[in-house]
């Protein structure tokens, strides 16, 4: 029998490229919940491409094709919106700052308290 546990995907504002792209495939699909407060995007769309200006020659760098989610928002923009919105508390930052990290997380510990409530 295969895994039939829940799994938690968390998430913060710093999650870009292949992690957006599994945060985007786990919300589409419900393959896992997501928790924290949404990610930075840029995760599903295509490979940069270089393309030089007839004119001016220039040489810029962009996407040929845009990701998008589910509701139809540019991945790119918006990121991947959790299943659980829970954002980082003020103690959190000061612990990081002061070196203590993780002794306080406000995400790690919101989605314990999801997986301890849904096991009862």
């Amino acid at each position: 029998m295969g895994f039939s546990g829940r799994i938690y995907l968390l998430v913060d504002r710093e999650v870009y490229s292949a992690a957006e792209a599994l945060a985007a495939f786990a919300k589409a699909t419900g393959w896992a919940t997501i928790v924290g407060p949404g990610t930075g995007g840029s995760g599903i769309g295509g490979e940069p491409v270089y393309v030089s200006l007839p004119n001016s020659r220039l040489v810029v760098k962009s996407i040929l094709t845009v990701g998008l989610n589910p509701d139809g928002t540019v991945n790119q923009l918006v990121g991947t919106t959790p299943d659980v919105y829970v954002d980082y508390t003020r103690e959190d930052f000061l612990a990081l700052v002061d070196g203590h990290w993780p002794a306080c997380d406000t995400i790690l510990q919101k989605a314990l308290d999801l997986a301890l409530s849904e096991g009862k």
